[in-house]
């Protein structure tokens, strides 16, 4: 009942807004909604011949009730998928994610050590001084436009 409520009060958000669901980000921060906000993103620059780099974001919600981040879509990669990086033994290990959950009045970092953002399958060299162009997609239907600038690692 309270996803219901909720996705009313998006739609009627939306419509008000004249359709303006996505919202640009400059260097790294925006909001949407007034409930979901990206923060601090950045990707990390590639080597030459590099055909994988990784992006972190801070993603808070603002909101009463759990958000989830189903996917990340980025035209620089012709795979992107949510990773972490988990302790097996004396190893560190990284692992694909469905998904991430963002707890009501919380932040969850994306960051390196941790949950990331994996650029598959670079279609062009990622330099400092460039920026990247993500669309994040979450379960409420939800979706934030986010522009990251590239930094050295």
């Amino acid at each position: 009942m309270r996803r219901v409520a909720l996705l009313t009060a998006l739609i009627a958000l939306v419509v008000l807004s004249g359709g303006q669901a996505d919202a640009s980000l400059a260097e790294g921060g925006a909001t949407v909604r007034d409930m979901l906000s990206v923060r601090d993103a950045w990707v990390a620059e590639t080597l030459p011949g590099q055909r994988m780099t990784a992006a972190y974001m801070i993603i808070a919600n603002e909101g009463d009730v759990d958000e989830e981040l189903l996917s990340v879509e980025s035209e620089v990669a012709e795979k992107v998928e949510l990773h972490e990086m988990e302790q097996q033994g004396e190893m560190m290990r990284m692992r694909r994610v469905d998904s991430i959950v963002i707890g009501p009045g919380e932040d969850v970092a994306l960051e390196p050590g941790g949950l990331h953002v994996m650029l598959i399958g670079l279609t062009r060299e990622i330099k400092e001084g460039d920026t990247v162009e993500f669309k994040l997609t979450f379960e409420s239907g939800a979706n934030l436009t986010v522009s990251a600038p590239v930094k050295k690692r």
